[in-house]
């Protein structure tokens, strides 16, 4: 059974129109000439995913007015959001390469307990980088910082014996770890990549097409409702904060022998190009998808995440110095969601 919080198509829309204002103002970092850095751009992002700090930026949908909408008129669902930045001894600083931060879907069920769950996802963020001395970004810049050891690091994590713990249900391994990748918004942009991106920013029949290889339920059906009006809006949101499976990038990299893998000798480095187009394209577990859809329709929804103790150990930071993780987080992302109040 796939645990997922019972979200009306209305609950849907408010979450993604204020993750897609914090998107906005995260990204808005990279106009007026700047390249901001990577650290930068998720310090703000997680101050933004805190209930106590997100009030202090003016977002264009405020924290506060999500969560007086989500229960306005009586309506069950409430959430809360919490930052906690990780420290870690030198002993392990010096060792393990870092995720930028894991997130956490803690979700209590008080009209059916059963129904209540936790799932982890683990995220490494990087940023366009602007090539030249250009004032423009192109869909030729690339994320200069990408890694291929620690992507590999990443992909032997999900695929190693910390994730096969037994649990029934909640054991998907390779919906444990993403890329989270900051491009600009679209004006950052010359002519050719803005007529490009319009083309690839909006959904279109690959992605529809995903639809037929799974189980149409509700919430499925009012996402492609909600995709529908999306192509149809010529002032939709653009999509800059970008959630990407791991699978294309080690398929571009890597080779598998024996479930050993392999550097396959590619050093082509990851355009903007290459993320952008596989946006709303293939099934909906393969494609690189907004930040905002992926956290609503993905982890709140049960697509995506790892609900095993380990993983959500891992996400957590609470790891032993003596344990051979590789990868951890230096913040902790916990979104808190609630249907009901609490019974006496």
């Amino acid at each position: 059974m796939t645990h997922c919080v019972r979200l009306s198509p209305r609950d849907a829309r408010l979450l993604i129109r204020y993750l897609d204002g914090v998107d906005e103002v995260v990204t808005s970092r990279f106009t007026g000439g700047f390249n901001p850095h990577e650290d930068h751009l998720t310090d703000l992002l997680c101050e933004m995913l805190s209930d106590r700090i997100a009030a202090q930026h003016n977002l264009p949908y405020p924290l506060q007015s999500l969560r007086r909408d989500l229960t306005n008129g009586g309506r069950l669902l409430d959430v809360s959001l919490e930052i906690e930045a990780k420290r870690y001894s030198q002993q392990v600083e010096g060792r393990v390469t870092f995720a930028d931060f894991g997130v956490i879907i803690s979700h209590r069920d008080y009209v059916r307990p059963s129904n209540s769950f936790e799932r982890a996802v683990l995220f490494q963020a990087k940023r366009l980088h602007r090539s030249g001395n250009r004032a423009d970004f192109s869909l030729h810049d690339a994320f200069g910082a990408f890694d291929q050891q620690q992507l590999k690091q990443l992909s032997d994590l999900i695929r190693g014996p910390l994730m096969k713990d037994g649990q029934l249900g909640c054991d998907w391994d390779g919906t444990f770890c993403y890329y989270l990748f900051y491009c600009p918004r679209l004006e950052a942009y010359d002519p050719q990549s803005r007529e490009d991106l319009a083309y690839y920013t909006t959904p279109g029949g690959g992605w529809l097409d995903g639809w037929n290889r799974m189980e149409m339920q509700f919430h499925a059906l009012a996402e492609a409702q909600l995709l529908l009006e999306v192509s149809s809006d010529p002032t939709r949101h653009f999509p800059a904060m970008l959630a990407s499976p791991l699978d294309w990038l080690v398929q571009m990299y890597f080779v598998n022998r024996d479930n050993i893998l392999q550097s396959s000798g590619n050093h082509e480095k990851v355009l903007a190009r290459h993320v952008y187009e596989r946006l709303w394209t293939g099934y909906h577990r393969e494609a690189v998808i907004p930040f905002s859809w992926f956290l609503v329709y993905h982890m709140l929804l049960g697509r995506s995440g790892s609900c095993s103790p380990n993983a959500l150990r891992i996400a957590r930071g609470l790891i032993r110095d003596d344990e051979d993780v590789p990868v951890r987080p230096r913040y902790v992302i916990t979104l808190r969601s609630q249907a009901g109040r609490e019974r006496g």
